[in-house]
């Protein structure tokens, strides 16, 4: 990975130890907007900073760019160090915007350079040679994915996009600008027909428009890996950018033991003559003024009553027929409100609605029989 640059592991941590001292000491502020560069001393000195230890160095429009993005190998303890860091300098008529990204630092075994490079492209995949290619043709969202840098699993995604559909990702501003935009909580999800975002349930999902096929992350040791979704549960991927808007609305708010609040909604399509049950759960975040959602489930039932119905869990990303295990990441709390209210709801279809009676009654049976 030629973007990477080796250096001392002293080097490493003394351009680290600088850069979080510097966002330490401004209260974890990453955004400086200036009507000048000698505005403040500090900021200016960073910027000096990274033109000098930066790796990748060019400009888009207005913005400049620069990336720290270096490694080092300690062979006494075997490991190795990785440290990315980007800055983008935006002019504009009021003045400057100077934006630091996160900082990517990384300890990890390592006793060769070839183990870094695959380290790193565990964590980002080939999310570098995509910047660089980006910044070398000066493409206008060069900017906003250099800032990605510092999302594991976005830019991961984006790499993953970029393997299906080649360089004409690199002018898809609506998938970019929407993944940015979660990455950098101004919005709590993104869906089209590209990708699904949702990080509150840990999806992250790629489409292939070309091939049908759809991709889901899932973490291997802590590493973001694709996975094809089956081509059984497919059908729950296809249907929910259809119905997720209904279930961003609440359709009961129920307050809990604790104080706090939750929602309840719910939806349902039909697709390929097959009708699917949509519900979910949040909890109110006050401070946010947020709903943040637990989990969505799917309920989809065979065409005849041999082919029983299966509950689906968007957190999870399987199937069960055991409704419980199903909805386990629900708060436990929660749990039997939530299934009635699935029960319940008129867009409950007929015989999952018959399913999750007979399941209910079995699970209180069972706890009955014991006394």
């Amino acid at each position: 990975m030629p973007a990477l640059k080796k250096v001392s592991c002293d080097k490493l941590d003394e351009i680290h130890e600088k850069l979080y001292r510097f966002l330490k000491s401004r209260d974890w502020e990453r955004t400086f907007r200036l009507r000048n560069l000698d505005e403040d001393k500090e900021v200016k000195n960073i910027i000096e900073f990274f033109k000098r230890n930066s790796t990748i160095k060019g400009s888009v429009g207005d913005a400049s760019i620069y990336v720290i993005s270096i490694y080092c190998l300690n062979p006494r303890s075997r490991s190795g160090k990785v440290f990315i860091v980007p800055l983008v300098v935006e002019r504009g008529s009021s003045g400057y915007t100077v934006k630091m990204g996160r900082l990517g630092f990384d300890v990890f075994s390592a006793s060769s350079e070839e183990e870094v490079v695959e380290h790193v492209r565990k964590k980002i995949g080939d999310f570098m040679r995509l910047f660089e290619k980006a910044l070398s043709v000066k493409n206008p969202n060069a900017p906003m994915l250099v800032e990605l840098l510092g999302c594991a699993e976005e830019a991961r995604l984006i790499d993953f996009l970029w393997r299906i559909y080649g360089d004409e990702l690199l002018s898809d501003e609506e998938v970019i600008s929407g993944v940015y935009r979660v990455c950098f909580g101004e919005s709590d999800f993104f869906i089209n027909d590209r990708v699904i975002v949702i990080p509150s349930i840990g999806l992250f999902v790629a489409r292939d428009k070309r091939s049908n096929k759809i991709f889901r992350y899932d973490y291997n040791f802590n590493v973001l890996e694709f996975y094809e979704v089956s081509p059984r549960d497919r059908l729950f991927y296809d249907v929910l950018p259809k119905v997720f808007g209904d279930l961003l609305k609440p359709e009961f708010v129920v307050k809990a033991p604790d104080g706090g609040w939750y929602m309840l909604s719910s939806s349902e399509a039909v697709v390929d003559g097959r009708r699917v049950s949509f519900a979910t759960i949040g909890t109110y975040l006050p401070v946010d003024k947020r709903w943040f959602l637990h989990d969505i489930v799917a309920i989809a039932c065979g065409e005849s009553a041999e082919n029983r119905c299966s509950i689906y869990s968007f957190r999870e990303g399987y199937a069960s027929r055991n409704i419980y295990i199903a909805t386990h990441n629900v708060p436990s709390d929660y749990k039997e409100s939530f299934l009635r209210y699935i029960l319940g709801s008129e867009k409950t279809q007929r015989r999952a609605r018959e399913w999750i009676t007979e399941e209910l009654a079995k699970e209180h049976e069972w706890e009955i029989l014991p006394a």
